[in-house]
């Protein structure tokens, strides 16, 4: 019975991990129509304007709508011509939904530590778990795959200037127009010495909840393009739960091959 109940406890605790890998780290997903992932990736990936090829080390923050804070995490994160890399660390995402146990399982089962990359130009979707030694590869659906390839119209009005981590920027409400007509508005910190990148970008969440980005340490030269593959040696598995149940499979018996 204890053995079931370990089982158990394993996987809804790696179901969760996953499932913030597979879903962009939990935070994008926390935004007004975007169920779809792909589609805020676009959408914010317009922000960056000319800065096509970047790596920094990024805090997300959501408040509810109380302004009180639910979660934070931070990250790298990098982008290379509409290619995402992210580098989550679960002991740096605090959540009032994260049970405390869940950091301390999931470094038992070596998924604690979880790279996703997001290839919309091969409609693919990675989540890499390098101390497991295997990753997840899943194919976008068709309602991601074009949302992936949505076109947004992107126009400006200045709020006036403000300083971030040291950066004179100006801010600005972004309006994000999709080609059928759906609209996001934003707040922009746009830094003039860095070739005016979002050092913030501000979005509206669910419930009235918002969702703040903060980005530091940037280094504006294009990354390594081997980044967004997947590195070799690694075990591949095409399903969250497939994963789930070998790294289960393995705690709960070592001598078990994954």
């Amino acid at each position: 019975m204890k053995s079931i109940y370990l089982i158990k406890k394993l996987r809804m605790a790696a179901a969760l991990v996953a499932g913030m890998a597979l879903a962009g780290g939990g935070v994008f997903g926390q935004m007004p129509g975007a169920a779809n992932t792909s589609a805020m990736t676009a959408a914010m990936i317009k922000l960056f304007g000319s800065n096509t090829g970047f790596s920094s080390r990024s805090e997300f923050r959501v408040l509810d709508k109380g302004k009180k804070e639910t979660t934070t995490a931070v990250m790298n994160y990098a982008l290379l011509d509409n290619k995402t890399r992210m580098e989550i660390d679960l002991s740096q995402v605090k959540s009032a939904d994260m049970p405390p146990a869940l950091v301390p399982t999931m470094k038992q089962l070596g998924m604690d530590q979880t790279v996703v990359i997001s290839r919309p130009d091969k409609k693919l979707v990675l989540s890499i778990f390098p101390r497991a030694k295997a990753y997840v590869e899943v194919a976008m659906t068709k309602d991601e795959a074009t949302a992936a390839d949505k076109t947004y119209a992107v126009s400006k009005a200045p709020l006036g200037k403000e300083t971030v981590d040291g950066h004179a920027c100006e801010k600005d409400k972004v309006t994000l127009t999709g080609d059928k007509g759906d609209k996001l508005e934003t707040m922009v910190w746009y830094a003039a010495d860095l070739n005016n990148f979002p050092v913030r970008i501000q979005m509206p969440a669910e419930e009235g909840a918002t969702v703040i980005m903060t980005f530091r340490e940037i280094k504006l030269a294009r990354p390594d393009a081997k980044q967004f593959e997947t590195p070799a040696g690694l075990t591949r598995y095409t399903s969250g739960e497939a994963l789930v149940d070998a790294m289960t499979k393995t705690q709960t018996n070592p001598t078990a091959k994954k």
